[in-house]
């Protein structure tokens, strides 16, 4: 009888421990998801779902859930030391502004993003100063060389399916080495900003 007593024992503390642990996969599996975000959920490595903002559950071990803020707009600062075509360097400082326009394909592309994205961005640079010389880059309207770069990004960006929408590209800055800098300041009684 005793043996029996402590088999029944056993037996509601296992059932015990069950719940409890079911109870924590029930609860833990929980989340939210803000306004300003989508979610993404990874089941087995495969993309289950992209839920809305609210509450949801997910399986606790199963899916991993990726939030991906679609509202904000990121900002990307570009600073070069860039040759122009008659052979002078100048600085630049280009500040891209992006949204995340498709968060599927952008939690596709997150691992290589950011050094892709960047490689475009000071290859489109780079050949597009290289085509200017040194004169235009400084006298010309800043409108044009933005939204050129805008123009070819936007093309990378259709083809390798980042996810995001570029806003707005603008240079913020054109400055030539200390020493041409010097020269410059002799010629022109001025320098673009």
């Amino acid at each position: 009888m005793n043996n029996n007593n402590s088999t029944k024992t056993n037996i509601k503390n296992f059932f015990i421990f069950l719940s409890f642990i079911c109870l924590y996969f029930f609860v833990n599996g929980f989340y939210i998801v803000k306004n300003t975000n989508q979610c993404i959920i990874v089941r087995l490595g495969k993309i289950y779902n992209v839920v809305s903002p609210g509450l949801h559950w997910k399986y606790l071990f199963l899916d991993k859930v990726s939030f991906v803020n679609t509202i904000s707009v990121k900002k990307t600062v570009i600073n070069n030391m860039l040759l122009t075509s008659d052979l002078n360097l100048v600085n630049m400082k280009i500040i891209i502004e992006y949204k995340i326009s498709n968060p599927v394909a952008y939690i596709l592309s997150k691992k290589n993003f950011l050094f892709m994205f960047y490689q475009s961005i000071n290859s489109i640079i780079n050949q597009l100063i290289g085509k200017v010389t040194i004169n235009d880059l400084l006298t010309k309207n800043d409108n044009i060389i933005s939204n050129e770069i805008k123009n070819k990004l936007q093309v990378i960006i259709k083809k390798y399916n980042f996810g995001i929408n570029i806003l707005d590209i603008y240079i913020d800055n054109i400055t030539l080495p200390t020493e041409e800098q010097k020269l410059l300041n002799n010629f022109y009684p001025y320098q673009k900003k």
